[in-house]
Protein backbone atom coordinates (compact mmCIF):
# COMPACT_ATOMS: atom_id res chain seq x y z
CA UNK A 1 0.00 0.00 0.00
CA UNK A 2 2.85 2.38 0.76
CA UNK A 3 4.26 1.85 -2.73
CA UNK A 4 0.96 2.84 -4.28
CA UNK A 5 0.80 6.05 -2.24
CA UNK A 6 4.38 6.92 -3.16
CA UNK A 7 3.70 6.22 -6.83
CA UNK A 8 0.96 8.87 -6.84
CA UNK A 9 3.67 11.52 -6.44
CA UNK A 10 5.90 10.24 -9.27
CA UNK A 11 5.21 12.22 -12.42
CA UNK A 12 4.26 10.14 -15.45
CA UNK A 13 6.38 10.82 -18.49
CA UNK A 14 5.13 9.99 -21.96
CA UNK A 15 8.42 8.61 -23.17
CA UNK A 16 9.35 5.41 -24.94
CA UNK A 17 8.50 3.24 -21.89
CA UNK A 18 4.99 4.61 -21.30
CA UNK A 19 3.12 2.12 -23.53
CA UNK A 20 4.98 -0.99 -22.23
CA UNK A 21 4.49 0.24 -18.66
CA UNK A 22 0.79 0.83 -19.25
CA UNK A 23 0.44 -2.62 -20.79
CA UNK A 24 2.24 -4.27 -17.87
CA UNK A 25 0.13 -2.39 -15.32
CA UNK A 26 -3.04 -3.56 -17.07
CA UNK A 27 -1.78 -7.16 -17.00
CA UNK A 28 -0.92 -6.80 -13.30
CA UNK A 29 -4.40 -5.48 -12.49
CA UNK A 30 -6.03 -8.31 -14.43
CA UNK A 31 -3.98 -10.87 -12.49
CA UNK A 32 -4.96 -9.21 -9.19
CA UNK A 33 -8.66 -9.20 -10.09
CA UNK A 34 -8.63 -12.83 -11.24
CA UNK A 35 -6.81 -13.91 -8.09
CA UNK A 36 -9.21 -12.07 -5.79
CA UNK A 37 -12.25 -13.35 -7.68
CA UNK A 38 -11.02 -16.93 -7.58
CA UNK A 39 -10.14 -16.66 -3.89
CA UNK A 40 -13.51 -15.17 -2.95
CA UNK A 41 -15.67 -17.69 -4.78
CA UNK A 42 -13.66 -20.76 -3.80
CA UNK A 43 -14.06 -19.80 -0.13
CA UNK A 44 -10.37 -20.17 0.45
CA UNK A 45 -7.26 -21.08 -1.41
CA UNK A 46 -8.06 -23.86 -3.84
CA UNK A 47 -6.08 -25.57 -6.52
CA UNK A 48 -8.48 -24.75 -9.32
CA UNK A 49 -8.84 -21.90 -11.76
CA UNK A 50 -5.96 -19.44 -11.66
CA UNK A 51 -4.45 -20.75 -8.42
CA UNK A 52 -3.37 -23.97 -10.13
CA UNK A 53 -0.42 -22.04 -11.61
CA UNK A 54 0.87 -20.35 -8.46
CA UNK A 55 -0.17 -19.90 -4.86
CA UNK A 56 1.04 -16.28 -4.73
CA UNK A 57 -0.79 -14.70 -7.63
CA UNK A 58 -1.94 -11.71 -5.64
CA UNK A 59 1.68 -10.85 -4.81
CA UNK A 60 2.80 -11.47 -8.38
CA UNK A 61 0.08 -9.15 -9.69
CA UNK A 62 1.00 -6.38 -7.24
CA UNK A 63 4.69 -6.75 -8.09
CA UNK A 64 3.99 -6.44 -11.81
CA UNK A 65 1.69 -3.46 -11.20
CA UNK A 66 4.13 -1.57 -8.97
CA UNK A 67 7.06 -2.35 -11.25
CA UNK A 68 5.17 -1.00 -14.23
CA UNK A 69 4.39 2.22 -12.32
CA UNK A 70 8.12 2.58 -11.71
CA UNK A 71 8.75 2.10 -15.43
CA UNK A 72 6.13 4.70 -16.32
CA UNK A 73 7.54 7.16 -13.78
Amino acid sequence: MEGFVISLFVPATYGILFIPGLTASTIGLIIIMLALYSFAYNLGLGTTKIYQYSKNLNYIGWTIFMGSLAVIG
